[in-house]
């Protein structure tokens, strides 16, 4: 690495902790997210620049990921709900609901078909993030790892109706 860029001493940055961060897929926007101030800030990278502040989650921020195209990113943590953004128009697109308590993690699949959000509920949720995505089969020896884990009902809606 030859050089550093801080971008937690900006005076745009967060107010508190920073739990989360992720790159765009060509690297050139950085997403943090920050517990206190239950904000997804976007930067870029090359300068340090803040780009946007986005709103929407009602408590702690805890993660944060682009999916693997970079069409959407997913923000949560304390309120329970996994937030979709739009990051080329600023927006929220989608909440999922579900999770009984705090989110830890979320990710997209590698072909960006499937997300799935963990939480302190013990409950691994997955959504269909695509018209050709299908849910993983079960085979028998391994549906006793998969006991916990539910579906995000409306995911597959969002890419039909974009």
């Amino acid at each position: 690495m030859t050089s550093r860029k801080d971008f937690a001493g900006h005076p745009a940055g967060h107010t508190g902790p920073i739990y989360g961060i992720d790159f765009n897929l060509d690297g050139s926007i950085l997403a943090s997210v920050g517990a206190r101030d239950r904000t997804l800030r976007l930067w870029e990278t090359a300068s340090g620049t803040p780009l946007r502040r986005l709103v929407g989650n009602t408590s702690e921020v805890r993660w944060v990921v682009f999916s693997p195209d970079g069409n959407l990113l997913a923000s949560a943590g304390g309120d329970k709900t996994v937030r979709l953004w739009d990051p080329s128009k600023w927006i929220a697109v989608r909440t999922l609901t579900g999770h009984t308590e705090l989110i830890y993690s979320v990710t997209f699949s590698p072909d960006g078909d499937l997300l799935a959000s963990a939480g302190s509920d013990n409950k691994v949720r997955l959504g269909l993030n695509g018209p050709s995505a299908k849910m993983p089969s079960q085979p028998s020896r391994a549906r006793h790892a998969m006991d916990g884990v539910e579906t995000h009902e409306d995911l597959a809606e969002l890419r039909a109706a974009s």
